[in-house]
């Protein structure tokens, strides 16, 4: 092998590619501006999967969040240094790219690990850290849960918050609200969770039960008043229930006075176990809001119980090195 091959190589392996390794037909990776724009910041389209497979157009979106999607991962299994993983860092960039549309998520995850390595001058490692557990049951009793009411043909629709204002001005709306302060969903399968007041309100129609496990781990942390960047619990499902409900989950949150909020998702930073929630003991019985708490709330409600089970080990992705500014396209 020639010294010159020899050195592209040995490149190549340092920064944990392959010299073959899968990449974007045409690909340009910017500094986006910080400012936030209603509609347009954190905007992934594009890729497999979507009406557009032959191009990606990420925009406004930080580094952390870009690392999670090419190594299919959760925010908070991915770590690094301070302003990667900052919960309200504001370092954001934009990708645009184009691939076969035949591409297949697999190798659409290589290409774009291979860019964010290439262009961050990357350096990484794995490692497998505890992450707390529960497991979802069906609570003694069995399930209070009803079956949907929607037509199973009705796809699931979207509400744009954003509009746009005569004079070209953008404006954000909100949902619908019923007198109880419940969103007002669309029809087909739908889910939102708001909060405010000191309550949590989790909805969910024609959606199920695996959904609710999906959510639940950064609920459990957000109730519990937990800072931004705490792991989150993995809930696994094993009610062994297989059908679509309506149904909805109210509950105690404190750390939810004076907020308002739709699908906002909690950050997750560093991983680990520390600060993890144990049981339903780590709650207080006597919730402000008149409402049970979390744990409580899932077995009156819906029928359902969180069990605490024996930490999962998860794999992290550390970042020992990159760059703040990209290399040139």
């Amino acid at each position: 092998m020639k010294r010159a091959t020899m050195l592209l190589f040995a490149l190549a392996v340092v920064r944990g590619q392959s010299p073959t390794a899968p990449a974007f037909e045409v690909a340009s990776v910017k500094i986006a501006a910080n400012d936030f724009v209603p509609g347009v910041t954190g905007q992934m389209k594009g890729g497999p999967g979507t009406s557009d497979p032959g191009r990606i157009a990420y925009t406004q979106v930080r580094l952390q969040y870009l690392l999670t999607k090419a190594w299919n991962l959760s925010p908070d299994q991915v770590t690094g240094p301070g302003w990667l993983t900052d919960p309200i860092g504001r370092d954001s960039f934009t990708i645009n790219a184009t691939m076969p549309p035949d591409t297949t998520p697999a190798n659409f995850r290589l290409m774009l690990q291979n860019l964010l390595i290439e262009r961050f001058r990357i350096r990484l490692h794995h490692e497998t850290r505890n992450f707390p557990g529960y497991e979802l049951v069906v609570a003694p009793g069995g399930p209070k849960l009803k079956e949907t009411t929607q037509d199973p043909a009705i796809p699931a629709q979207t509400r744009s918050p954003i509009q746009r204002r005569p004079d070209g001005s953008i404006a954000v709306v909100m949902p619908e609200r019923k007198p109880d302060g419940s969103i007002v969903l669309l029809p087909g399968p739908q889910a939102a969770i708001s909060f405010g007041g000191g309550t949590l309100r989790a909805q969910y129609q024609a959606q199920p039960v695996s959904r609710l496990a999906e959510d639940l781990g950064a609920q459990i942390n957000r109730v519990l008043g937990l800072a931004m960047g705490s792991p989150v619990p993995r809930v696994v499902d094993k009610t062994g229930l297989t059908g679509k409900y309506d149904f909805t989950l109210e509950c105690d949150c404190p750390a939810c006075t004076g907020l308002a909020g739709l699908n906002l998702p909690l950050m997750g930073g560093r991983g680990g176990a520390e600060a993890a929630p144990t049981s339903a003991t780590s709650v207080a019985s006597d919730p402000g809001s008149g409402l049970p708490n979390i744990f409580n709330a899932m077995e009156k409600q819906l029928g359902l119980k969180l069990v605490k089970v024996k930490d999962i080990p998860l794999d992290i992705l550390v970042i020992d090195q990159l760059e703040k500014v990209p290399t040139e396209n």
